[in-house]
């Protein structure tokens, strides 16, 4: 099947309010969600001028591609390398292992508050976060998902939840 312009227009304009909204709720960033979404568009359109088969669910089609988008976006973003200064090494060692910071954080707060709170986080903040409480992940799984040393996760997330309590003890 041959692709016009105007096909191309028509399943843009369908579909790109609702890709737009998953991108961003995935990445959090308006500027990588806008990069990733472009990403998106741009492969669509080669493969819709390129290919000759035809795309019979238009929105799930263009919904992989951002899933595949966001999978290489990460995948670059746990690459980065992150360092720690001697104070967060000390930290890391002064953290008791049976210490419930997370539930004395979470018990004082509302939802709302906290997602507010978290959105204002550095990237890789808000993202370990969410990996261990939406998605109920493990320091080791997030350690591999993220690239990055067991310790420094673990840190990276008690200083977090450390800053939300004080934020949220005002």
């Amino acid at each position: 099947m041959k692709y016009t312009e105007q096909d191309f227009e028509t399943i843009y304009r369908a579909t790109v309010t609702h890709i737009s909204k998953y991108v961003f709720f995935k990445v959090q960033s308006l500027h990588d969600a806008q990069d990733l979404v472009q990403d998106v568009y741009f492969a669509l359109y080669k493969h819709m001028f390129e290919c000759n088969s035809p795309i019979d669910n238009p929105l799930a089609y263009i919904k992989q591609i951002a899933n595949n988008q966001l999978a290489r976006y990460y995948e670059d973003k746990s690459k980065r390398p992150m360092t720690l200064v001697a104070d967060e090494i000390d930290l890391i060692e002064s953290i008791p292992v049976n210490y419930e910071l997370e539930t004395e954080v979470l018990d004082k707060i509302s939802l709302e508050d906290l997602w507010k709170a978290i959105d204002k986080l550095s990237d890789i903040k808000r993202n370990l976060l969410i990996s261990r409480f939406k998605f109920d992940m493990s320091y080791v799984e997030m350690a591999e998902q993220f690239n990055l040393p067991e310790p420094t996760v673990k840190s990276i997330v008690y200083l977090c939840l450390r800053q939300l309590k004080k934020q949220f003890e005002k």
